[in-house]
């Protein structure tokens, strides 16, 4: 990263650099930004981003698209989880 440069507006830039359709981009929490999201979509991409406690509108939102997992507009889709613990250690269920 250039000297001086900011990590979430660099990472944004090189994203604007290439055609991102059928790529998904991860990100931790720094690319959860809306301007950084927008390039990605306008790029043709998808993204998973991790969101994070200081984020509590957008935490939220999302926790109850998954609370509301089990009504009609999911029924049929199969689910899975996977945590990740700071060891390492992995468990998957569904």
């Amino acid at each position: 990263m250039p000297d001086g440069s900011h990590e979430i507006v660099t990472f944004r830039d090189l994203l604007a650099t290439r055609d991102r359709t059928g790529a998904v981009v991860t990100r931790d929490a720094a690319g959860c930004q809306t301007e950084t999201l927008e390039v990605i979509r306008e790029r043709g991409g998808e993204y998973v981003v991790c969101v994070k406690g200081n984020q509590p509108t957008l935490r939220n939102a999302i926790a109850g698209v998954f609370d509301r997992a089990g009504e009609a507009e999911f029924a049929g889709c199969d689910g899975h989880t996977s945590v990740t613990d700071a060891q390492g250690g992995t468990r998957s269920g569904t």
